[in-house]
């Protein structure tokens, strides 16, 4: 199964509908390029709709072709974690967001993982503890839809020095956060956020793990 959001509501694609129990998502059947272009355009114009689910028997085929209606690009991010347990954020156009950023040429993940938050946060003495999960959002760009997809990473730090953010980028506060503080950013971020940090808190959920 792969999870898109797409307006940052949910895509699901599938090859395994009978294990889909959310009923009030629309289902259709994969049938071609064009008409999976078609459905996403229309689940994209529907707002009342939750989500959209379309399957395939064949899982790797229907993402094949789900690509090649996108530009794709890879971004590379982190879940940090400071020695008193809490977890870095940034603010970022009126958004609380996990440090992340676009891969830059071959770039590996977790380089870019690491550089991205320094850059974003100013945090150093950074070290990856593992890969998380993987996630995609599409979103519109020179009049063609893009496909990111976001490789995520657990990272701790000692770092104890200012955060600073990166106003270039619209990133306008950085802060640690308790878990006990985390609805501040539940209730006002991305659907694929709150994802994130779902599974970094029950790593055992079932989710993009290329």
């Amino acid at each position: 199964m792969y999870k898109v959001f797409v307006k940052n509501r949910p895509v699901i694609l599938t090859d395994r509908p009978d294990q889909f129990i959310e009923t009030s998502f629309e289902k259709h059947r994969f049938v071609s390029k064009k008409k999976l272009e078609l459905q996403i355009e229309a689940f994209e114009h529907e707002k009342a709709a939750i989500g959209l689910m379309v399957f395939h028997y064949d899982l790797d085929e229907l993402f094949y072709y789900f690509r090649r209606i996108c530009r794709f690009v890879k971004a590379a991010g982190g879940v940090v974690q400071n020695k008193d347990d809490e977890l870095l954020f940034i603010f970022r156009k009126q958004k609380w967001d996990l440090p992340k950023g676009k891969l830059d040429g071959d770039e590996h993940p977790r380089e870019a993982a690491l550089r991205e938050v320094q850059e974003e946060c100013g945090v150093g003495r950074l070290r990856i503890e593992d890969k998380l999960c993987d996630t995609y959002h599409t979103y519109w760009e020179d009049g063609r839809r893009v496909l990111k997809k976001t490789y995520w990473f657990t990272m701790k730090t000692n770092y104890e020095g200012r955060l600073i953010p990166q106003l270039e980028e619209d990133i306008t506060d950085v802060k640690w956060l308790k878990q006990a503080d985390l609805n501040v950013v539940s209730e006002n971020t991305y659907r694929a956020i709150n994802d994130v940090v779902e599974i970094f808190n029950n790593p055992n959920l079932p989710y993009n793990r290329e």
